[in-house]
């Protein structure tokens, strides 16, 4: 079917690949994310989101193309939006515009293998495409350099290795603006070498602090993607085994396991409030029963209270099926009986 999306025409038919363009809370989708379309129908994709199990593995999400359209064929992406992502085999183009820090990811995407391809008419020979992505851009720092060399090519007077930076004369008798100080004729404010040295060392000391706080939040959310993974796994195999309650003895394991999650929640606080303030980016919908488990303060007592629920509406269920099976069985036997007497 062709189907009109924010970026033309396209045509898609179960098993397409598909990128999505935009986030959208409701589908609970990113800009960049990848999928496999389940099946096709007018105006409407059901598409499966790719997971850590495998591509078109994740959950499964329903695109009425009248509320979102910004999908497009996802068998390519830029290098950008594969960052995290891993499949079983990646084929790099290469551009002009890459360095080497993006070659890297891009070619760190794979389990099995990697294949590199290149335009003769951007890259004439190897040496070439070897120079253009082994190049690196990243962004240079006053750091990068040597302090006296640096200050000399300024203008700055610098007295030993050790010694003070001086400002230089045309620096004098001028208002500094940060400051709202003077700078008098004739003399030179100086800059201790221990005061630079501390200066720079304080500057390390919150970058390093704030990689630690950069570290810190990303173990923090793929632990909250984590206990999101386990949620669904063990929320579906208790409901496979809900069925059966009665006989099945695999149910109390599952109900066990599903019960130890509620601890997990108890134990990794950082990780359910980021749940609960960004739960649709972890694909967490707010009238879930997750939503409700991470609302409680008390997540195992919530995830009892659930299971209890669901077991007495089972009970229930069942029960009715039994009476309706001996009324339809009584039926039959007077049916026979009636024939037998005629």
């Amino acid at each position: 079917l062709v189907y009109q999306t924010s970026e033309g025409a396209r045509a898609f038919a179960p098993g397409d690949r598909v990128l999505f363009r935009e986030n959208n809370r409701e589908l609970g989708v990113k800009n960049g994310m990848l999928g496999t379309v389940a099946r096709a129908a007018e105006g409407h994709l059901s598409i499966r989101l790719d997971s850590t199990q495998g591509p078109g593995l994740g959950r499964a999400v329903s695109v009425s193309m009248a509320d979102y359209a910004a999908v497009d064929h996802g068998y390519a992406t830029t290098i950008h939006k594969s960052q995290g992502a891993t499949v079983d085999r990646a084929y790099v183009l290469a551009s002009g515009s890459m360095d080497r820090h993006m070659t890297y990811v891009a070619m760190t995407r794979h389990r099995d293998g990697v294949a590199l391809y290149a335009d003769r008419s951007e890259f004439s020979d190897m040496g070439t495409l070897t120079a253009r992505l082994s190049r690196s851009q990243a962004k240079e720092t006053t750091l990068d350099y040597d302090r006296a060399g640096y200050a000399q090519r300024r203008g700055f007077a610098v007295r030993g290795t050790e010694s003070e930076v001086l400002v230089p004369a045309a620096m004098r008798e001028q208002q500094v603006p940060d400051r709202g100080t003077k700078l008098h004729a004739g003399l030179a404010e100086t800059v201790p070498a221990p005061a630079v040295a501390a200066g720079r060392a304080g500057f390390r000391a919150r970058y390093e602090a704030h990689q630690r706080q950069q570290a810190s939040a990303a173990a923090r959310d793929e632990l909250a993607r984590g206990l999101v993974r386990e949620w669904e796994r063990r929320t579906e195999e208790y409901n496979q085994a809900l069925p059966r309650l009665e006989v099945d003895p695999t149910l109390g394991g599952a109900r066990a396991r599903l019960q130890q999650l509620g601890e997990a929640l108890r134990d990794h606080p950082e990780a359910v409030r980021a749940l609960r303030d960004r739960g649709q980016v972890f694909g967490v919908n707010g009238n879930s029963l997750l939503a409700r488990v991470l609302a409680s303060k008390q997540p195992g007592p919530a995830i009892a209270g659930l299971m209890a629920a669901a077991e007495t509406k089972m009970r229930a269920h069942l029960k009715q099926v039994a009476e309706r099976e001996a009324e339809q069985a009584l039926k039959r036997s007077l049916s026979r009986d009636r024939g037998l007497s005629l």
